[in-house]
């Protein structure tokens, strides 16, 4: 999966890192795109309440280190950056493109990666839904899973289409315009920019640094859609069940499909699965099989890229044994930090605790979960049943500068369109609103990215209602009546946050 996915899975099929028409689609606040791409603007500090799921591999200190080391990187290329904060709030580039204009909200999402893959979770769950054992019953036959993973997806769809870029350091984030001084965020790149030490999540910035040659592209939303529908049509026609994970990304049981585990029809399957997803999508495929979820997703790492592994039963303990601990899924980079402060680096470490310890010291389902895992066992069913969503919302926290009550009631009518919008397309309506803000700290300076929330206080209220409601009308009231309580000053509102819960589902033709 690409890295940059990551922060996008779903609660059970996944959205973790985490993707998505044609370069020339690339949308922005402005016509002066050249200007705007220059001071790195990109929209990544959005964050989408609908595309946040579990996090697999990262928490929130392994992004803490990765934000100040991203600050740190970003120093000595920002000291002739412009500043927002300089710029006149009437005038016209201002009014254009900052929480100010009027489409403000509607051009944000349409620019926004995590808008788009959170409006394709749906679609994806419809796209896996299948009867159970559609290819024969698996009830008597031994459990095989294939992880089935795009390699550099968002990048592999822009040199398919362009390959002059083949042999090019790659890279895809908002601005294709990116100087040494933009602070875009690299959402997928290719292994020959990869071997410059580039990273997804990476700002452009540094990235560019570190590789001046480096070819940046733009989004384009509509291809990443095409090639993840034609993805999954192919997984249907080998899988009993598919567990979508991301856009470029599933788990699937094709258990009927083995009647001899360990004889090599394993690997025959994915390779013929793979011809079949790089003839239909033009880009390459890498497919780790095992007896369950976790062994399959290890063996991922080592079928990368572009090809496949089979982890036998008899060899998953010597596999695991050299294998960091930090590479097991859900161990992020807090707990992998405790774990090597004792001296448990690898998972044979791992393996000469007791259960009995590691509850003790990490919880009672943490501490069962590294104890199995660092064995290769792993009980967990794939989840293809689309379950009932919790809450409907959006998050914005990048271009909020207003300065006057009367700005934020324009903007909360506008985001409050957009959340309406999100409730009729899941078909339910919420009983209770929460309004997040984010407030700018008072000795807080310029944020490394521009127009970014940068260091704030983060405050929230909620309010529960009488009977469900998912009216803009309805919601705006309620959401003015909370941002009033909370009295975060305009000047100093940062982000904006909308979720709406107890959700019920809403019937034809009705709204409030």
């Amino acid at each position: 999966m690409d890295p940059a996915l990551k922060a996008l899975r779903f609660d059970g099929g996944s959205f973790e890192e985490e993707d998505d028409g044609s370069p020339d689609e690339e949308q922005h606040f402005d016509d002066s795109e050249e200007e705007m791409a220059s001071y790195g603007l990109g929209m990544s500090e959005y964050s989408d309440e609908d595309a946040r799921g579990d996090m697999k591999d990262t928490d929130e200190g392994e992004q803490r280190d990765r934000r100040l080391e991203t600050e740190k990187d970003l120093k000595p290329a920002r000291r002739n950056l412009p500043s927002v904060e300089h710029e006149p709030r009437d005038s016209k580039w201002f009014v254009r493109n900052t929480a100010v204009a009027p489409d403000f909200v509607s051009k944000f999402f349409q620019s926004s990666r995590l808008h788009h893959l959170s409006a394709w979770k749906n679609t994806l769950k419809q796209l896996a839904t299948k009867p159970k054992k559609q290819n024969g019953s698996t009830d008597h036959h031994p459990r095989t899973i294939m992880h089935v993973d795009m390699d550099c997806f968002f990048a592999s769809i822009a040199i398919r289409d362009k390959p002059h870029l083949a042999k090019q350091p790659v890279a895809v984030c908002h601005s294709q315009h990116g100087s040494e001084a933009s602070t875009s965020e690299i959402a997928s790149c290719n292994y020959i920019a990869r071997s410059y030490g580039i990273k997804n999540g990476q700002l452009v910035g540094p990235a560019r640094r570190s590789c001046p040659e480096l070819v940046v592209v733009p989004y384009e939303f509509e291809k990443y859609e095409d090639a993840t529908k034609k993805l999954y049509q192919i997984l249907h026609r080998y899988a009993d069940e598919i567990q979508p994970c991301s856009c470029d990304e599933a788990l699937i049981d094709v258990s009927s499909q083995i009647t001899n585990v360990g004889t090599g029809q394993e690997v025959e399957l994915a390779r013929q699965m793979r011809r079949d997803i790089k003839e239909a999508t033009g880009c390459n495929a890498s497919i780790g099989i095992s007896e369950n979820i976790l062994l399959a997703r290890m063996a991922t790492k080592k079928a990368k890229p572009n090809g496949e592994f089979y982890l036998a039963s008899s060899s998953k303990i010597d596999f695991l044994a050299d294998c960091k601990v930090g590479e097991l899924p859900g161990v992020g980079w807090s707990l992998s930090s405790r774990l090597e402060a004792r001296g448990v680096v690898y998972c044979k470490d791992l393996m000469a605790i007791p259960k009995h310890e590691l509850q003790h010291d990490h919880g009672s389902k943490t501490g069962e979960m590294l104890y199995n895992f660092a064995r290769g066992i792993d009980n967990r069913p794939l989840e293809s049943e689309s379950k009932m969503r919790k809450t409907v919302g959006a998050e914005i926290n990048w271009g909020i500068r207003l300065q006057e009550m009367a700005q934020v009631e324009r903007f909360l009518r506008s985001f409050c369109d957009e959340v309406s919008e999100r409730l009729a397309t899941a078909g339910v309506k919420g009983r209770s609103i929460t309004l997040k803000l984010k407030q700018r700290k008072a000795d807080a300076g310029e944020p490394y990215k521009f127009l970014g929330c940068g260091d704030c206080d983060n405050y929230s209220k909620s309010v529960v209602l009488g009977r469900a409601v998912d009216s803009s009308s309805a919601i705006y009231k309620e959401c003015l009546l909370l941002y009033r309580a909370l009295a975060v000053p305009p000047p100093d509102l940062r982000g904006v946050g909308i979720h709406l819960g107890k959700l019920e589902e809403a019937a034809a033709g009705q709204g409030e």
